[in-house]
């Protein structure tokens, strides 16, 4: 009995340290690397297609700093907002947090085949300017 107790405790354990963000799907994630590089970045396009036709959809953005930290950034539509998750803390040289808001809107920015990204009409308005724009 002893041995059975041991063995739940360890796969406690182990669950415990899983990082949430490894059980998100890997279609649904883009990856955007400091060096410009992107993984699955169409990805981000049909989200935004999804938010222009009210259809309920849900990715996570990576970016990857210099060092090679990551920073997430988890977008959740409903079919009416989207739940913005930010969430940097394991960029050692980040600020360590995790902001969370709502937003009316989800614009592709500029010009070209690579456009940015930006969250608007969000209720945490310093928030707006933080999201991290594709370069």
């Amino acid at each position: 009995m002893k041995q059975v107790g041991l063995v739940l405790m360890a796969c406690l354990l182990l669950i415990g340290c899983q990082n949430e963000h490894d059980s998100f799907p890997e279609e649904d994630t883009v990856k955007i690397m400091n060096s410009g590089d992107r993984e699955n970045f169409d990805r981000l396009d049909r989200f935004s297609q999804n938010f222009k036709q009210q259809e309920p959809d849900h990715i996570k953005v990576i970016f990857y700093t210099t060092e090679g930290d990551p920073i997430y950034q988890d977008l959740e539509f409903d079919g009416q907002v989207i739940k913005s998750v930010y969430d940097s803390r394991e960029d050692q040289y980040g600020s360590g947090e995790v902001i969370e808001t709502i937003c009316a809107e989800f614009k592709a920015v500029g010009t070209g085949g690579k456009p940015d990204y930006k969250l608007t009409g969000c209720e945490n308005k310093d928030y707006e300017t933080e999201f991290i724009r594709v370069q």
